[in-house]
Parts: structure tokens; sequence; C-alpha cells
């Protein structure tokens, strides 16, 4: 078994996302072509396009060695098997001479991340190995270092983007007049510890950032212009017509995370 620890600079939120994700977790683990999905409906494993109620089992290709020499045998994928403290794949080869185990623990460390990562191998017969040029424990290592840690240094965080990172919860929804829109708006954003405050209608789509009773970021986009901050609270009030308000709840400690990261 080989096991490691990372410190991931993205809230626990967003790596519970990744790490529950088989089709992105058997692609990053880089050696997996899923290939069906074992459907609780039909019974059986059925390609994506046909699923009706997909279960976490999945029938795949484990795929070894690099073009163009590589050799690939059928098996099963499994998960994810949420624990109580850990998220779990694990798999095997039809014949049976290659099995693993693959865990995620995630620790909430302020605005960032502690990602406990553990891979286990099993070659149940010597020509396995000789075959693929590494131990048991040589594998379960290339798997973490080699595949898992690159893709959360470089890529992880380039694939969320910023309105999926902001988890948001609808509060409130409101319709009518742009004066009772904006009336009602200046009354929530007194009111609103943490939250996001969408205001659209013909003309423009507004979103404001309040923390505290304060406006900390404001943005109006009306046709080409982009207005910000005190041109967008301008724009706002200067608008007429029929409008709709939406309010959200956020997370204060994601949105603060994705600040510091995107600054």
């Amino acid at each position: 078994m080989f096991r490691t620890e990372i410190d991931v600079p993205l809230p626990k939120s967003l790596i519970l996302d990744f790490v529950r994700d088989p089709f992105i977790v058997g692609g990053v683990f880089g050696h997996v072509a899923v290939l069906q999905v074992k459907d609780k409906v039909k019974g059986d494993f059925v390609t994506p396009e046909y699923l009706q109620q997909p279960l976490n089992e999945f029938r795949v290709a484990y795929i070894y060695g690099v073009p163009p020499d590589y050799k690939v045998f059928p098996g099963i994928f499994k998960g994810p098997e949420i624990l109580v403290d850990e998220i779990r794949y694990t798999g095997s080869t039809d014949d049976g001479k290659m099995s693993f185990k693959l865990s995620f623990i995630l620790k909430s460390a302020g605005s960032s991340t502690r990602l406990y990562m553990s891979s286990e191998f099993e070659f149940k017969e010597s020509f396995l190995q000789k075959l693929l040029g590494r131990s048991s424990f040589d594998l379960a290592k290339h798997i973490i270092e080699g595949h898992f840690i690159p893709y959360i240094k470089f890529y992880l965080n380039s694939h969320v983007p910023k309105e999926v990172k902001v988890g948001k919860r609808v509060l409130l929804e409101e319709e009518g007049d742009m004066n009772y829109i904006i009336a009602k708006f200046k009354e929530i954003v007194k009111n609103t510890n943490t939250g996001i405050i969408e205001i659209n209608n013909e003309d423009l789509d507004c979103s404001f950032m309040v923390i505290n009773g304060d406006i900390k970021k404001a943005i109006c986009r009306g046709g080409k212009e982009v207005k910000r901050d005190n041109e967008a609270l301008s724009a706002l009030l200067f608008a007429s017509g029929k409008g709709k308000l939406t309010v959200y709840d956020i997370n204060l400690e994601d949105y603060i995370s994705v600040e510091q990261i995107q600054d």
C-alpha cells in the first residue's frame, strides 16, 4: 500500500465533488476506460445512453503500459463507496489476477483541504508483475504520484468554473416593476450576512456579492457593456420596466477560497 497527503487550495466541498465522481476519478486514474454502467432497473451493464437508474459499478478496460507496448484487461470498477470518513473505489480484472483499492479522506484546513490518498494493488500471479514491469507497490505509488497529484496540481482548479465553486441555495425570488425590485434589493442588502443577489430585466443582468450588509462586488451586463461596482449600481438604479430578483445563500468559506485563488 502507498499512502500520501497533500494540501489542496480549495474548500472541502469542491474536493468532495471531485472524489465522488467515478468518471473523473476513473479518468485521472489513467488506466481505466469506462465502457458500461450497471443499471438497477435492467439489472445488467449498459452503455450510458441506455441508463435509467445507474449504480456505482462499471464494466471497464484496464490499460497498462504505453503505446505501442500496452496490454488491455477487461474488468470491474466500483465506487464511490461512501464510508464514515472515507471515499473508496475498488476494482479487479475478470481473470482475478489484479485487484486494487483506492481511498480518499478529506479534512478541512481553513480555506484549503488536507487530502489523504491511499492506493493498494494486489497481483495474484507473478507473470502479471513481469508483464507490467512494476511491483504492486510501484504501481500503487504511480497511480497517486503519477496521476492524481499532477491532476490536482495542474488541472483541478482550472476545470471548476467560479459559478460552480460557489455553491448557491435560493432563498428568495421576487418579480415585479423595477421600482419595487430596487426597493426590495436595498432592503435585502441591509439584512444579508452572506449572499448573492441577482437582478435581471430585459436590458440588464446584474449580480451583487453581499457580506455583512455591504456590497463587496457588483457587476451589470447590458448589451455589449459591462459595468462594475459603483457604475453597476448606477445602471441598476436607472433601470425600468419589469424585473426579477433572486437571492442566494452561499458558503462564505467557499467564496473566500475562490477569491484567494483568482486574485
